[in-house]
């Protein structure tokens, strides 16, 4: 497993984006601004209400909108107009709300458009 991401440049509140894709540049080798500087990253606090829950969220088949990527965005999971998931190319700033392709819950709490304050990527499988 490995964490890739940087910290949010906006003064709003922020949400980690929980889902299993994105990262801060993927493949660009760019890093976070601390890293960057030779100081470890902080790890995100745990809310008061306690631990990070997790949900899954399966491919229905309704469409195939699992994953798209261009210079400009990342998006996972789409259809009738919203994104699953949608993040800039600086993965700095995301759009989730509920899609068709994995009927799945908007993956913010801080409403559709949120700031991203890390990444996290992980694959299983050979």
């Amino acid at each position: 497993m490995t964490t890739i991401g940087g910290l949010s440049t906006t003064n709003s509140a922020t949400s980690l984006a929980s889902l299993s894709v994105p990262t801060n540049g993927i493949g660009s080798g760019r890093a976070s601004p601390l890293r960057a500087a030779g100081k470890s990253q902080p790890p995100p606090s745990i809310p008061a209400d306690g631990p990070i829950r997790f949900k899954a969220f399966p491919y229905t088949g309704e469409n195939d909108y699992t994953i798209l990527c261009s210079p400009g965005f990342l998006s996972v999971g789409g259809g009738d107009g919203k994104y699953g998931l949608w993040l800039d190319d600086r993965m700095a700033k995301g759009v989730s709300a509920g899609c068709p392709t994995f009927e799945n819950e908007p993956l913010s709490e801080e409403g559709e458009k949120f700031g991203v304050l890390g990444v996290e990527l992980w694959y299983i499988g050979s």
